[in-house]
């Protein structure tokens, strides 16, 4: 009888630990504002150094991909988390959303669209593929992804809207992803077990 006993008790701190686990932010809340601050310069590249826009935007989100994905290993370091596998899923989906990328220029180059359709594409690309990474990912990321949809739509159809508006829309939209994380309770109880 106490060998049940036993295991059902330690059937039950395995439970509360998945639990403590699952209900942490995945993503924690410095990669939204990282993202944030890279789309807010690259809408000022364009509108102040527009010769450097396509060197920003080929570059910079490297960096920042690279940069993002070492702020989550160390988020997940710090909680205790082993997310190998969950480091991978989230490598992968960000690198075929770079491969996307990559395989419209191409179609920029050759003349079969302008640069206006090519920043329409890519505005539904990075919409999608945050959908998709809510959908997989983190839950998190479907504000982000909503308002992204939203603003491939008015560039589609509403093309003389304000490049400030939608970018506005985009950089609030993760600036405030970042901040519900920040100030929910399950991340501050991540941070305070990271602490103990």
């Amino acid at each position: 009888m106490e060998q049940r006993t036993t295991g059902i008790s330690d059937l039950s701190y395995v439970r509360e630990v998945v639990e403590q686990v699952e209900d942490r932010p995945i993503t924690p809340p410095i990669i939204f504002y990282l993202w944030a601050l890279i789309v807010l310069g690259g809408y000022l590249v364009d509108h102040f150094q527009h010769s450097l826009v396509f060197s920003y935007w080929t570059v910079v989100p490297l960096l920042g991909a690279i940069l993002s994905a070492y702020l989550g290993n160390r988020y997940w370091r710090n909680l205790g988390i082993q997310a190998r596998r969950l480091g991978r899923r989230y490598g992968l989906h960000w690198l075929i959303f770079f491969a996307g990328f990559g395989l419209l220029l191409p179609a920029v180059k050759a003349g079969q669209m302008d640069w206006h359709a090519f920043g329409v594409m890519v505005m539904l690309l990075v919409a999608l593929f945050y959908l998709l990474a809510a959908l997989h990912l983190d839950g998190r990321f479907l504000l982000v992804g909503l308002v992204l949809v939203g603003a491939y739509l008015t560039m589609l159809y509403f093309p003389a809207v304000s490049g400030v508006v939608l970018i506005g829309a985009v950089v609030g939209a993760l600036v405030l992803t970042g901040l519900i994380i920040q100030f929910s309770g399950s991340y501050a109880r991540s941070l305070a077990g990271r602490r103990e």
